[in-house]
């Protein structure tokens, strides 16, 4: 039996070594916690706030399947996705980043965003929020700018951080929905616009101050264009259509951003440490 073991040992070390048996190591370690957060469009909304079949959410699950790293994703609901086999989620129709006028139904800032992050150990939070306070700060111009939604996204990370402060955040851009002025949505993702010459807080330059203290953060910047500002791919200027160049042009840019985020934190994890200050 142990010549037999011994034959069976080294036939594969030479199977391998002609490179006829690729050796792969097992990954072991439990599976990324996944946390899709925001609004309606997380939620999967097709035109007119009817209840899609899970938006971005159903094709990214499957490309999260077929990623050599295992993830599930989890969520404090399970609604808008029918045909999901992980349905979990956390995406709010008609909710703010937080709520500084009348409106809206409720806001992720101020313990919501904070309870669910407590409550699911996300290892990786996909956070896309805003449309809706672009919605009403154009419905109610000069009560609540542009530069002020960049700072209640400030109080927002805070709260995700402070419930779970070694998470990876990836703030998504907000998608171009033609319902909301084009220079507005510009200038909140990157800080200028067509519009002005000047240069205001973003979302971008948030996420580098996070990144600068020390927080695992990213930027999914491409989903501001991933989907075309047209009626054909926002029929209602809302919410993107189903299908490839709908939510599953944004699923793309969720499912590399998460890609670059795992690479990211690895390289942290393995980088050598430094002594003590």
């Amino acid at each position: 039996m142990l010549l037999r073991r011994a034959f069976l040992c080294a036939s594969a070390i030479f199977a391998f070594a002609a490179g006829s048996v690729p050796l792969q190591a097992q990954d072991t370690s439990p599976p990324l916690r996944i946390l899709p957060l925001g609004d309606s469009i997380t939620a999967g909304i097709v035109a007119g706030g009817h209840p899609g079949n899970g938006g971005y959410r159903v094709l990214l699950e499957r490309l999260l399947q077929s990623a050599p790293r295992k993830t599930i994703v989890v969520g404090s609901r399970n609604d808008m996705s029918p045909a999901m086999p992980d349905p979990w989620h956390d995406g709010w129709p008609g909710y703010v980043i937080r709520r500084t006028s009348p409106g809206a139904p409720g806001e992720l800032y101020g313990g919501l965003a904070k309870r669910i992050v407590a409550k699911t150990h996300p290892d990786i939070v996909l956070l896309m929020v805003g449309t809706n306070d672009f919605l009403r700060y154009e419905a109610t111009h000069g009560r609540y700018s542009v530069d002020e939604m960049v700072s209640s996204m400030d109080l927002l990370l805070h709260d995700v951080y402070s419930a779970a402060p070694k998470t990876h955040v990836i703030v998504g851009a907000i998608v171009d929905s033609p319902k909301v002025n084009a220079c507005y949505i510009e200038r909140f993702d990157t800080g200028r616009s067509a519009c002005d010459s000047g240069s205001h807080p973003s979302l971008a330059g948030l996420v580098a101050r996070y990144a600068a203290r020390g927080f695992a953060i990213s930027y999914a910047g491409g989903l501001l264009h991933a989907v075309p500002r047209d009626a054909a791919h926002f029929p209602d200027g809302i919410h993107p259509v189903e299908g490839a160049s709908g939510y599953d042009a944004i699923a793309r840019v969720w499912f590399s951003s998460i890609q670059d985020a795992i690479r990211s934190d690895d390289q942290v994890a393995t980088a050598p440490k430094k002594g003590r200050i």
